[in-house]
């Protein structure tokens, strides 16, 4: 060929590729499914010796032995939110390091505000990343998912809403068969566990895997713990209390619900100036003291009064419906499922866990049991709460 058609031709070709490429959408992102991972990071890796440390943090003697060391990742992947669309979210996994085969446990966390207070963040930045590195530590792969709204999504965090949380669950389990591949194995066996939030998360995650995908995912027990399982008598029975240390789960629970479901109703429910203040408290900025001070503890401080009566006498028109749907009461659970809370529990009301679990034996669950925490507050049976739920899952672990 001569030089100068050579050159020509290498024009032409040149001039087709910038063509083809300059089409392309500079903004066009992968096509990903829910539970597709999308990226994994060695945080750090723990000693037996400082996972026994942080066993000694719990507070009591849980009579287990560690014999593991630790390995924390984080990871991200993709979830849908509750409009059928596929989003970013991150968790945290600790690995026990071994040749043999280990059950899977994730544990949902509690409520949090602040988006980097999450174990995928930083394992010492919750109570969760030190259950997660305990656990480990016994044998279990311990996913801890973050949720939307902490890690690296910045949406306002649904709040005790069901679906988004379960499907952050989910989607972390598949993520993680994934992430295992070759490298890790499971024994087979999946345990549900989480307090407060989560172990509202937890209850939601069994209700959607066994009510969607039935063949998908065979749970071996599940330990909800002092969670807000019916939402809408939850918030009825704490508002009744007139005050409240916690002002700001009110809050956040009706930003959430506001954001999640888009609604403009923030005037209806509080009082100036916190329709304005509101989304800005509840974006991930900051923590719960900080949040939490900008509150009266008392109610009618705060919440219109209007609304206050109507949303008591079961007449609000708006929330109540909503909270009722994300209730967690109208269903048959299949999977082994006990209930750990305390009797003294102002935040999340003892009656709760008794009218939901009444609930569900009506509906027709037989595989089910309450252990109430004698006295326990939120606060004080937590610890307690996790030995129970702990011992009863190595009973069953093989």
């Amino acid at each position: 060929m001569p030089k100068q058609a050579f050159l020509h031709l290498r024009f032409l070709t040149a001039i087709l590729v910038l063509l083809v490429f300059s089409c392309e959408d500079p903004d066009e992102t992968p096509d990903y499914n829910a539970g597709d991972l999308i990226s994994s990071e060695h945080k750090v890796t723990f000693t037996t010796a400082q996972v026994e440390y942080f066993m000694g943090q719990m507070g009591a003697d849980l009579g287990v032995s560690i014999d593991f060391e630790v390995d924390a990742k984080s990871i991200v992947y993709i979830t849908e939110n509750n409009d059928g669309e596929t989003v970013e979210v991150s968790g945290a996994i600790f690995v026990p390091r071994g040749e043999q085969s280990f059950p899977i446990l994730s544990l949902q966390h509690g409520t949090a505000m602040k988006r980097t207070n999450v174990a995928s963040v930083n394992p010492y930045n919750s109570v969760e990343g030190y259950i997660g590195i305990m656990t480990a530590g016994m044998g279990y792969i311990t996913l801890v998912p973050d949720y939307p709204g902490f890690g690296v999504s910045e949406v306002i965090h649904p709040y005790v809403h069901g679906r988004s949380l379960a499907n952050s669950v989910v989607d972390m389990i598949r993520a993680n068969e994934t992430f295992m591949a070759d490298s890790i194995e499971s024994n087979g066996q999946l345990f549900l566990t989480g307090y407060s939030e989560g172990g509202y998360a937890t209850l939601a995650t069994q209700k959607l895997m066994e009510s969607d995908y039935p063949g998908e995912f065979d749970i071996t027990a599940v330990a909800p713990m002092a969670g807000p399982y019916d939402v809408f008598n939850t918030a009825r029975q704490i508002l009744a209390q007139g005050s409240y240390d916690w002002a700001s789960y009110a809050g956040f629970i009706f930003v959430a619900y506001n954001d999640v479901y888009g609604l403009d109703q923030a005037d209806a429910v509080f009082q100036d100036p916190y329709p304005d203040m509101l989304p800005g408290l509840f974006d991930g900025s900051q923590d719960f003291n900080e949040i939490n001070a900008q509150f009266p503890s008392t109610f009618a401080d705060f919440i219109e009064p209007s609304f206050m009566t109507d949303f008591m006498d079961s007449t609000e028109e708006v929330f109540t419906p909503l909270m009722v749907e994300n209730g967690l009461l109208d269903w048959t659970p299949e999977a082994p499922l006990t209930f750990f809370h305390g009797t003294a529990d102002i935040t999340v009301p003892y009656p709760i866990v008794e009218s939901t679990v009444a609930a569900l034996m009506a509906a027709g669950a037989t595989d089910i049991e309450l252990i109430p925490i004698p006295d326990g507050t939120h606060e004080t049976a937590g610890v307690p709460a996790f030995a129970g739920m702990l011992a009863w899952f190595e009973s069953l672990r093989e």
